[in-house]
């Protein structure tokens, strides 16, 4: 046997090389789960928190049409919270305010590109609006007179 024999397996460059490599694309991924491990231990609250807003919600439709069109009108406009709203504690502990706030609403102001809450509307359309306050949920809806 003359000259050099022929290298089997991987050096030690190729192994450092790769385990390298290796730990690199391996932290952006424990980190991703860690992530999703807390989305999902966060998801039974948030769905809760759902309802609660569906509840309100469907509370404040069932009120009467005139109670509903005089309680837009004491508010005066869409961001300032109507007397619906109500603050509850959750079976977990937690205090939640939802905010409602009620508006008359312009359909035509809309379409043309406009403010729809400018003109205060003929009192057809309400535009209705439940949030957690402290939270991105939000329900929104228009109501038209029955």
């Amino acid at each position: 046997m003359s000259g050099a024999r022929r290298q089997r397996g991987l050096s030690l460059v190729e192994v450092m090389a790769a385990t390298v490599l290796l730990s690199l694309c391996l932290w952006p991924a424990l980190e991703g789960l860690r992530a999703a491990l807390a989305a999902s231990a966060a998801a039974p609250a948030l769905a809760a928190d759902r309802a609660f807003l569906g509840d309100k919600l469907a509370a404040v439709r069932a009120r009467p049409w005139a109670e509903l069109l005089a309680t837009a009108d004491a508010a005066g406009g869409p961001t300032v919270p109507t007397a619906y709203s109500d603050t509850l504690t959750t079976p977990d502990g937690r205090q939640l305010t939802r905010q409602v706030f009620l508006a008359r609403y312009d359909g035509a102001a809309a379409e043309s590109g406009g403010d729809p809450f400018a003109g205060g509307g003929d009192g057809r359309l309400l535009w209705l609006s439940v949030r957690l306050a402290g939270t991105p949920l939000v329900a929104t809806t228009l109501l038209a007179a029955p």
